[in-house]
């Protein structure tokens, strides 16, 4: 295993927000946040409360994982993000009934939160 000297223990959580959810997302990685392919993710009401956004942001940030490009070379391939996020899109798609990507993204902002030492 490598020093941690050069960049220190970070967490990273992603959340989207439409009309229609919120999704809060935990990624994992080095300096570079990717999807983790256990693909949990939070789905939330848009009126979600401060209270129920927070207790999923933390549980996300729990959940991300700081892992060694060396150690796990496979979790830093292109083609493994790629399908985690097609995952992720196909399910929000599905679960919240929209027709085309267009009308997903079309409205959706999104944010990332850091937890760092």
């Amino acid at each position: 295993m490598i020093s941690t000297d050069r960049l220190p223990f970070t967490q990273w959580t992603d959340v989207h927000r439409t009309e229609r959810f919120v999704s809060v997302e935990p990624l994992s990685g080095y300096s570079v946040p990717f999807r983790d392919d256990e693909g949990h993710v939070t789905y939330l009401p848009p009126d979600a409360t401060d209270d129920a956004l927070g207790r999923a942001l933390l549980e996300a940030l729990d959940r991300s994982r700081f892992i060694w490009p060396r150690d796990e070379p496979e979790f830093h391939k292109w083609e493994r993000y790629v399908e985690c996020y097609r995952n992720w899109q196909k399910d929000f798609m599905q679960r919240y009934g929209y027709k085309t990507k267009r009308d997903a993204y079309k409205n959706m902002d999104w944010c990332r939160i850091t937890r760092s030492e």
